[in-house]
């Protein structure tokens, strides 16, 4: 009989759930009886125990903060004493996501290596080649904090940092660098650093009033995961098998019973085993993990990854339990379908399950749309995606987004700076939350020597001195970014939009309402966005019932004051946007 690991490492006192589920590691622990020291009694069962695992549950209703217990595991005589600690709870303040928002997207492993030296070189480390591990840290997020806040971002949303430790063989390819192959949910992977580096990260965020979003990874692990070898509960793990990658199988009425549970119950990839949370085992066991983390670390909000992989029926009844913790707890949850009325379903669903539901989804509709539509039509297809917000409970409670780490960047794909100013201005004027991935700001396009995702996963240039061209980029980034903060109208109001009659010139306002529900004339933005080729001279007499509120208009990118009224007309150059607020000096 032997004792080896405990999880959770420790737990919290006055937790609202009382019910604690211990997952106990070792070997030969068949017939193990166990029992705990308290300064009262702590009733506990054995839930399921085989050779090399055993799980208790525990009544923590008792225990109070800053005490510990001793777990006795006896068996004919022999007797094994672990002590287990129980802490105090945070004090979490929880502050929602909301369009005052706007979020840097980063992977530590390609951002900053930091002042981490020790114990690096032992690491597997080849920046030449674009799948493997390319040194990033931590602590090189860390000291890259200051950067970020003057920037204007108000919340870091950075990949996995847990274990993710693979079995190198001389042919091997691909590793697991991305964080999303996990091996141990309760380890920072080693080439990321520990866990005192990455509260000391979220520390450092929260003095820049940054918050700082955590990737989580429900439906799926590493394949060197040791419970993929040796599960605690036989169906631990669903079947083998790749999912058909069909998220639209959870809500079409035509699917077949085999398509929506292949969906869910198949491997994300062969080497990303499933995890079965129609096990309550398994379920509590994920629960706890991500309670421990918010507990541990002190972390703001969690980023869901493959959301409806996992099965919305059991990721509700997580967030119920997260909830009755941490009510509204900030979530992110990836959806990745380019339709709006998928994710509006989703949505909806949700807060049918869940009305005080604060979850926010990715609007992976208004990136393809953007992206990939061909110009000519680029405006209309734009301006038909937020026609549709009466899809949405609440549509601005979606992120939005023109690239992130799982699709091409956007310079790659459209390799035009003026094309990126106007992508980033539309981004941050729309009623979203925004995202911005990390070197977007210095125009990184896409050249991490290769063809797989690490194309656009390259390392951030911190040592090489910007262009000229980076740098006004940069800047331009940073003012809007910064207007945005004090902008109420964008990060607070309501949208007016006009239909691009041409198909290039989309033409939209922000605004705020006064106390007797009237247009605040001192709080509206006229978008100008002209997706052509060519220069246009816009007419402006159908904007009437906008620009009625005043004649002068500051010009947010080029500090002008502009004269505008219905009978006249603005040119905006090809590729170009225009962004005005009315003059509060009118």
């Amino acid at each position: 009989m032997d004792i080896t690991r405990i999880d959770p490492p420790c737990w919290f006192a006055n937790m609202n759930d009382n019910v604690l589920q211990l997952l106990v590691y070792g070997s030969d622990l068949l017939d193990v009886r166990v029992d705990i020291e308290y300064q009262v009694e702590l009733d506990s069962s054995i839930v399921s125990n085989n050779c090399n695992y055993l799980i208790v549950n525990v009544d923590t209703s008792n225990v109070k903060p800053n005490t510990s217990c001793t777990l006795l595991f006896q068996r004919n005589g022999n007797i094994i004493r672990k002590e287990y600690k129980f802490l105090p709870r945070r004090n979490k303040r929880i502050e929602l996501l909301s369009m005052k928002d706007a979020i840097y997207l980063l992977m530590p492993d390609r951002y900053a290596v930091g002042d981490r030296k020790r114990g690096i070189e032992k690491f597997v480390i080849d920046k030449d080649n674009p799948d493997c591990w390319h040194g990033g840290t931590i602590n090189g997020m860390t000291s890259h904090i200051d950067d970020i806040a003057n920037m204007g971002f108000t919340a870091i949303w950075h990949t996995p940092v847990f274990e993710n430790r693979l079995n190198v063989a001389s042919n091997t390819q691909y590793y697991n660098y991305h964080g999303y192959a996990i091996t141990d949910f309760y380890a920072i992977d080693p080439h990321f650093g520990s866990i005192q580096d990455y509260c000391e990260f979220v520390d450092t965020a929260h003095k820049k009033s940054i918050k700082v979003m955590m990737d989580m990874v429900f439906n799926h692990c590493g394949i060197d995961h040791p419970f993929v070898k040796d599960p605690p509960v036989e169906c631990w793990f669903n079947r083998k098998g790749c999912t058909n990658y069909s998220p639209l199988t959870e809500y079409d009425r035509h699917a077949s019973v085999y398509d929506r549970e292949h969906f869910v119950r198949g491997w994300f990839t062969e080497n990303m085993p499933d995890i079965n949370l129609s096990n309550n085992i398994v379920l509590d066991y994920m629960t706890q993990m991500s309670i421990w983390w918010i507990e541990t670390t002190d972390i703001d909000a969690f980023r869901i990854d493959t959301y409806p992989y996992a099965g919305t029926e059991y990721m509700q009844k997580w967030q119920r339990r997260l909830y009755a913790e941490y009510p509204q707890f900030p979530i992110l949850a990836e959806a990745w379908v380019g339709e709006t009325e998928y994710v509006a379903k989703m949505q909806s669903n949700n807060l049918a399950e869940i009305p005080e539901s604060t979850m926010s989804f990715m609007d992976f509709a208004f990136q393809r749309r953007l992206s990939d539509t061909p110009l000519g039509n680029k405006g209309r297809e734009v301006y038909t995606h937020f026609a549709l917000d009466f899809a949405y409970k609440n549509p601005q409670n979606l992120l939005a987004f023109i690239d992130n780490h799982d699709v091409v960047r956007w310079l790659f794909k459209h390799p035009s700076v003026d094309g990126l100013k106007q992508a980033i201005g539309l981004l941050l004027t729309i009623p979203r939350i925004p995202q911005i991935y990390y070197g977007t700001e210095i125009l990184m396009a896409g050249d991490g020597k290769g063809d797989t995702d690490g194309n656009m996963r390259q390392d951030y240039p911190w040592n090489i001195s910007l262009t000229a061209e980076q740098q006004d980029f940069k800047a331009y980034v940073c003012k809007l970014l910064k207007w945005r903060k004090g902008c109420k109208a964008i990060t607070d109001g309501e949208m007016m939009h006009f239909v691009p009659l041409d198909g290039n010139v989309y033409v939209y306002f922000r605004y705020l309402r006064d106390n007797n529900g009237n247009v605040d004339d001192s709080n509206v933005v006229m978008i100008v966005v002209n997706f052509s080729e060519v220069n246009i001279e816009v007419d402006l007499c159908r904007f009437k019932e906008m620009l009625s509120v005043c004649e002068l208009w500051h010009d947010v990118i080029d500090n002008k004051v502009r004269l505008l009224n219905s009978m006249n007309s603005i040119n905006i150059k090809a590729n170009g946007i225009i962004i005005l607020e009315s003059n509060k000096n009118d």
